[in-house]
């Protein structure tokens, strides 16, 4: 079923925020049925806001014991066919994990959990800066990416998908990005370039295998001291009292 639209596209810009007051004042609609943008509106925003986005990076131990991080094959615009992370903007009134289950399920067709349950929604693994080439500074900060449309701030997450889900791509509202799926070991990225992936996302995802060494490191270590707790009271002899 086609999405109805709301065409703003009779309204100059300048007459523009007039009129969405307007429209607004008097209880009409100025998002399309899907929630998104019109497209005067949308480029309006791009042009002069940073846009809020979330992206999932999804994480799996393979048959070989060894991670694999998880990226679509874009299907759109200028990277078409590049690898990258799943994910795309906030709406209002969603937050970061209302926005990661949309975007999953319309790219995907997949729910999701977190793969640091500690951090949650609440910390995210890194938050990147995109905008065009040439906005771009002198001096790039640790975290960046390439966005030849707009300025955004994205909060990255670490996610495992279940097992006994099969992808669908495209098959919700907006789910076009997501062409097809690739999984990859830390390895297999060393032999990639960055042209082979989307916004410049190559070092994200180097990123992205440092931390899942992190915090798998950190729960053996957590895993290690609880069987150190337990052996030693297994161990340690009763304390008898010398006036019994």
């Amino acid at each position: 079923m086609a999405v109805e639209k709301v065409d703003l596209s009779d309204v100059s810009t300048p007459e523009l925020l007039n009129e969405l007051l307007r429209r607004v004042k008097a209880g009409e609609k100025i998002t399309n049925e899907d929630g998104s943008l019109p497209d005067a509106l949308w480029a309006l925003v791009k042009e002069y806001s940073i846009i809020a986005c979330v992206d999932a990076i999804p994480v799996r131990t393979n048959d070989a014991g060894e991670v694999e991080l998880g990226a679509i094959v874009r299907n759109t615009g200028k990277y078409q066919g590049k690898l990258a992370q799943v994910g795309g903007r906030m709406q209002i009134g969603e937050n970061p994990q209302m926005a990661l289950s949309r975007h999953l399920k319309t790219d995907l067709g997949l729910d999701f959990s977190y793969y640091d349950q500690e951090a949650g929604p609440n910390k995210p693994l890194y938050v990147t800066s995109y905008k065009p080439k040439e906005k771009d500074s002198d001096e790039r900060p640790e975290v960046f990416a390439d966005d030849p449309t707009k300025h955004s701030l994205a909060m990255t997450f670490l996610v495992t998908i279940p097992k006994d889900q099969e992808m669908q791509f495209g098959k919700g509202a907006g789910g076009q990005e997501a062409g097809g799926f690739q999984w990859f070991t830390e390895n297999q990225l060393a032999q990639m370039t960055e042209d082979d992936f989307a916004f410049e996302q190559r070092h994200l995802f180097s990123k992205a295998f440092a931390e899942v060494k992190r915090i798998k490191a950190e729960r053996a270590g957590r895993t290690e001291r609880t069987v150190q707790r337990a052996s030693a009271d297994l161990v340690t002899p009763p304390v008898v009292s010398p006036f019994f």
